[in-house]
């Protein structure tokens, strides 16, 4: 997938925001709902899970890194307030 691009329509994010020199995206508020949970964990527990399919290893080096938490968060803050300005979709 390329980054802040949806892998089936090939349209950018809407929930997308520059942080420390790079792009922050989340592709709904799910995806924003678990990225707030692991980058804001003061203690990241380790599944056991298949190679690959931890929340660690999909995601870039730089929202790892403590030291760019407070950005991240506050990045993902920022993208909550959009998220939570869109419409509701009317159920189908």
């Amino acid at each position: 997938m390329r980054t802040g691009v949806d892998a089936l329509h090939g349209l950018p994010f809407w929930l997308t925001t520059r942080c420390g020199g790079e792009q922050l995206w989340a592709a709904n508020a799910d995806h924003l709902d678990c990225l707030e949970s692991f980058v804001g964990a003061r203690h990241r527990v380790v599944e056991v899970l298949p190679a690959g399919r931890e929340m660690g290893h999909r995601l870039p080096r730089w929202m790892l890194l403590g030291k760019h938490r407070a950005a991240v968060l506050t990045g993902l803050a920022e993208l909550r307030e959009r998220a939570d300005a869109l419409p509701a979709c009317p159920p189908t």
